[in-house]
């Protein structure tokens, strides 16, 4: 059995040296779920990764109760989409319609493979890039009428030389994308992606860990725009 922060319903007390956002999730008794790449599995989930088996995952006592994953075995230069987008566009669907999650992550590596392969300035990335919109514009509808809000980020860019991993604008700042009923920050503010967590669980009506970075969507950002109002 897992149990994070002191079990269901005790979400609010639990620090940031054991927290992450599914935890804090579960722990206050929301339905949390992913459609992701593997490493998901092996860092939120106690259980061992058994590829046969793995793939699929429901488990009420997990950080992520019900997850699909996928790994990136077999894919590389002839095989560059690690899976589509589309693909996994309706596995969130029908996840959310099957199981109703508070919570639901979608983690896509479809771009990174092509970035890797043909570079972020070239025509196959680009191409893929409009794979991902086309994906996500025929399917974020679809959510919106379920009732859920959507975030859309990256965990990071990818340059000319087919590389992410040095100090370069292009490999560090990345767009954030927000379709729900909050009111957001101004369109050009600089955003600290260590806030996502914190502003996601706001939304779902759940007090972030102590520790975390301050949310910059949901109740706490709008108190915390109001106090700097207050007091400019």
């Amino acid at each position: 059995m897992r149990v994070y922060g002191g079990g269901r319903g005790a979400g609010a007390g639990q620090t940031l040296e054991n927290a992450n956002i599914f935890s804090v999730a579960w722990a206050a008794g929301k339905i949390t779920a992913a459609v992701a790449q593997e490493y998901f599995h092996r860092l939120y989930i106690d259980q061992t990764w058994d590829p046969p088996r793995s793939i699929e995952h429901h488990d009420e006592l997990a950080g992520i109760q019900h997850g699909r994953f996928y790994t990136m075995e077999g894919y590389g230069p002839i095989n560059a989409v690690a899976p589509a987008e589309i693909d996994l566009c309706a596995q969130v669907t029908l996840m959310a319609e099957r199981h109703a999650p508070d919570y639901l992550l979608l983690h896509s590596c479809s771009a990174d493979i092509p970035g890797h392969t043909f570079g972020g300035d070239s025509k196959g990335y680009r191409y893929q890039i409009w794979s991902i919109h086309n994906a996500r514009s025929r399917t974020i509808p679809v959510w919106r009428e379920m009732g859920y809000e959507v975030m859309i980020t990256a965990d990071h860019g990818m340059n000319a030389e087919k590389h992410h991993g040095g100090m370069e604008a292009i490999m560090r700042e990345v767009p954030f994308y927000y379709f729900g009923d909050e009111k957001g920050p101004p369109a050009d503010t600089l955003l600290s992606q260590l806030g996502i967590a914190a502003s996601e669980l706001e939304l779902i009506g759940v007090s972030p860990a102590t520790g975390m970075p301050p949310a910059f969507l949901g109740e706490l950002s709008a108190r915390s725009e109001s106090s700097e109002s207050e007091f400019s």
